[in-house]
């Protein structure tokens, strides 16, 4: 409650100017604070309309006066503590610095995994890339040595040849039953 209801807004009005100037945000960003602002303001003024779209009736009462009073209490006595430790100096002075937050870890050093683990993802893709196109290059030479113009399995056969061969075929494979693989033992 410290830091994002008091300190933030007190820095941000009566903090020591920086010297930083910032342009407008575009239009884009513009309307759509403006969107979010509007229905922030509309759930909180109207909690109802937000409930009505649940699918149980919500038991709990934002506005009840137990809730009122519990939250004023905590603003008043926070900004209370923060008034009393700015007037009497106690609060800590802000310190001009580079703020490393946790995130660091996991941004910073997790990219740089991230992108070595992309490059040998990269280096064995073009490794089996070069190894499936020389097999395609291979297939090719190979079906074009034997079905261009003129070669073995391009020129055109009478049918009486493509019937001896499957007969020559299946004879090979009769013989080959016959001889090699053993009959079951009569019954």
């Amino acid at each position: 409650m410290d830091h994002s209801g008091i300190k933030v807004p007190f820095f941000t009005f009566f903090a020591h100017d920086s010297g930083i100037r910032v342009k407008e945000a575009p239009m884009n960003m513009l309307i759509a604070m403006g969107f979010a602002a509007f229905f922030c303001i509309g759930i909180g003024v109207f909690p109802g309309l937000l409930y009505q779209l649940l699918p149980y009736a919500p038991t709990y009462e934002p506005y009840t006066a137990s809730h009122v009073i519990t939250s004023l209490q905590l603003l008043f006595f926070a900004v209370l503590a923060f008034a009393l430790l700015m007037r009497y100096k106690i609060y800590p002075p802000e310190l001009r610095s580079t703020n490393l937050d946790f995130d660091w870890f996991y941004r910073v050093p997790l990219k740089w995994l991230a992108l070595a683990i992309g490059r040998l993802i990269l280096i064995v893709w073009n490794w089996i890339l070069g190894i499936a196109n020389d097999i395609v290059y291979s297939v090719i030479n190979t079906t074009e040595k034997t079905h261009g113009d003129g070669k073995v399995l391009a020129r055109t056969t009478a049918s009486s040849s493509a019937v001896m061969i499957i007969v020559a075929v299946l004879g090979f494979v009769i013989v080959f039953f016959y001889r090699f693989v053993q009959q079951p033992p009569a019954g």
